[in-house]
């Protein structure tokens, strides 16, 4: 189909490769090599990469943790979830966007690499989210972070995983967020929206690739069935649980993706918020001295995903 593409990115638009998700551990492959082949700038971070307690009865969850160099306070502290249709991608390819956000906002970005369906279908991915957020809480003293200014970030499937993250703790009456930055977030499996049914062919993302992602996390066939759980697509929860209100009340969510555009393959757009907006939910840098948690020093490292075994009770534990 021929698409209407803004006038700025229509010359970028023919060099963008073609991304099929129905061979995901190949895409993985390309992935990391890429990653690999651009080393990010560490300047004025410190990163560290640690493995931290999963989800009961699964292993432990790898996370990639980035500091302002020299910080001597309590911060601000941010959960970063990675996109890739819940298929793909790893720690790796956000570091760069992870080390903006540290030099720009002076905050603690703790960035999870959770397991990914297919091999690990819902709800594998969110309760590696959740255990990371827990920890996060548990640790936030040594990791400089105030425990009350805590948010989840996210782009992508990574979006949908900070919406549905922000619902689980919420009623599970876990670590609550003050704030969630919502990226053209994968919501809503049932694929109805007027960008989804148009844009079958557009570079990277499209309806095909919303399917296959949609069935890999879900399990084949499910998706658009009447009793897909809300903690797996959001979009499927009331108008009071998406209304802007993570666990604890009084939270903000931020939307962005193209203004009143909603993004294709289930996902939810909204009009970009400025780049300072987590301030408005007291999303700020703070001063008051702490220590730095052991663990391994990053080095730009190969980028990968993590396997282990599904869990499937949600909302409670045990």
């Amino acid at each position: 189909m021929t698409y209407r593409f803004d006038p700025e990115l229509a010359a970028v638009v023919p060099m963008l490769p073609a991304v099929d998700f129905a061979d995901p551990r190949a895409l993985r492959a390309q992935i990391a090599e890429f990653a690999n082949a651009n080393q990010p700038d560490l300047a004025g971070v410190d990163v560290l990469d640690l493995r931290v307690p999963g989800p009961p009865g699964s292993p432990k969850v790898p996370v990639r943790v980035y500091r302002p160099a020299g910080l001597t306070g309590m911060t601000a502290g941010l959960l970063n979830i990675h996109g890739g249709g819940f298929m793909i991608g790893s720690i790796a390819v956000d570091d760069a966007a992870c080390l903006d956000l540290v030099r720009g906002l002076g905050v603690v970005i703790v960035s999870v690499e959770y397991r990914l369906a297919p091999e690990h279908p819902f709800p594998a991915g969110l309760e590696d989210c959740y255990a990371v957020l827990e920890w996060i809480a548990k640790a936030a003293g040594d990791l400089g972070i105030d425990p009350t200014r805590l948010a989840a970030h996210g782009v992508s499937a990574g979006g949908g995983l900070a919406a549905a993250l922000a619902l689980l703790t919420r009623d599970r009456g876990g670590p609550p967020l003050c704030f969630q930055f919502l990226g053209y977030p994968e919501v809503d499996d049932r694929l109805e929206t007027g960008s989804t049914r148009r844009f079958v062919d557009t570079p990277l993302w499209n309806r095909p690739n919303a399917v296959i992602s949609w069935n890999a996390y879900l399990g084949e066939g499910v998706p658009g069935t009447p009793d897909v759980s809300p903690y797996a697509a959001p979009a499927r929860g009331g108008a009071t649980q998406r209304a802007g209100r993570p666990a604890g009340g009084g939270g903000r969510t931020a939307p962005a993706g193209r203004a009143g555009q909603p993004e294709p393959g289930g996902r939810s757009g909204g009009r970009p918020r400025p780049r300072s907006s987590p301030a408005v939910a007291g999303f700020r840098p703070g001063r008051r001295s702490r220590s730095w948690p052991a663990g391994r020093r990053h080095r730009p490292a190969r980028a990968g995903s993590c396997a282990a075994r599904p869990r499937a009770r949600l909302p409670g534990r045990g």
